[in-house]
């Protein structure tokens, strides 16, 4: 399926327009927001400016014409000249740092719906894009994923049959990001969390026991052992907490290639070998700390 055929949009008449490909084409272009849509506006952010998509949003063979812009609360949208902000955060959608540009995207090209891709950068680099669908009467917001779906790192990158390559991302004794899809069932953007993620690229032996560590042969909690201190270790899979604040698994090996499993604490504890739980920053150098 090639990227162009899912990220839509074209230059209604009479406004400039350009032209970006980044291994996808997008034609937008800037214009006023409508008398009708105008209203009571949020604080707009310096520079910030509207951006005009026109594009058939629901399949019935006539465009929309779209309009979205930044603003210092997150963003504004209206299709057709109906806002669709208070109707979209009813139904759940912060975009904290929006960028300046939505997309239009075509998530499954078999059910007659356009997307808008709106893309946020969080409060601390957490890239995300949510997605809009128009149902001819109004917004139905269908969730989002981790990631950008203009071509930027960290990507987003959907098939056109209703799915998204992504990553997930969680924290246990240091930020881990693993490959991650997403798929759109029951009008809803979801993720199948695997029991235990791993990834053979992570075995880089970059990490120093720092104390003597409990580890075990199997996350079944079998074969407890000791790992000495001053153990090059890789870190190199995890099993997320099943509870916010309880309990997980990190697979980690040493340079003879036995795997050893760590029982970790949410959000960076890991058992010592006392049996005694130690910070994991006390405990292993290296880590990739989150916050």
């Amino acid at each position: 399926m090639e990227n162009d055929a899912i990220l839509k949009g074209k230059r209604p008449a009479g406004h400039i327009g350009w032209v970006i490909f980044i291994g996808m084409l997008l034609l937008s272009a800037s214009c006023g927001i409508p008398p009708e849509a105008q209203g009571t506006q949020p604080e707009e952010l310096e520079g910030s400016r509207t951006q005009a998509l026109s594009v058939d949003l629901d399949g019935d063979g006539t465009d929309e014409n779209v309009t979205y812009r930044r603003t210092a609360g997150g963003f504004e949208l209206a299709i057709d000249g109906k806002e669709l902000g208070e109707e979209l955060a009813a139904a759940g959608l912060r975009a904290e740092n929006a960028h300046d540009e939505c997309l239009a995207v075509d998530l499954d090209t078999s059910d007659g719906f356009v997307e808008i891709a709106v893309m946020s950068d969080g409060g601390s680099a957490d890239h995300r894009t949510d997605f809009v669908r128009f149902d001819g009467g109004g917004a139905v917001y269908l969730g989002g994923v981790p990631g950008l779906v203009n071509g930027e790192a960290p990507a987003a990158v959907p098939d056109g049959e209703g799915g998204v390559s992504s990553y997930v991302s969680f924290e246990l004794l240091q930020r881990w990001t693993f490959p991650a899809e997403y798929r759109l069932e029951n009008g809803r953007m979801t993720v199948e969390m695997q029991e235990f993620y791993v990834d053979e690229a992570l075995k880089t032996f970059n990490k120093t026991a720092l104390i003597q560590l409990a580890a075990y042969d199997s996350p079944e909690g079998d074969g407890r052992h000791v790992i000495d201190a001053g153990t090059a270790l890789a870190l190199y899979g995890a099993a997320p907490a099943e509870e916010p604040d309880g309990e997980g698994w990190v697979l980690a090996g040493d340079e003879s290639g036995k795997p050893h499993y760590l029982r970790a604490a949410f959000p960076g504890a890991v058992e010592n070998a006392a049996g005694e739980w130690t910070a994991a920053a006390d405990a292993i150098a290296g880590l990739e700390l989150y916050g």
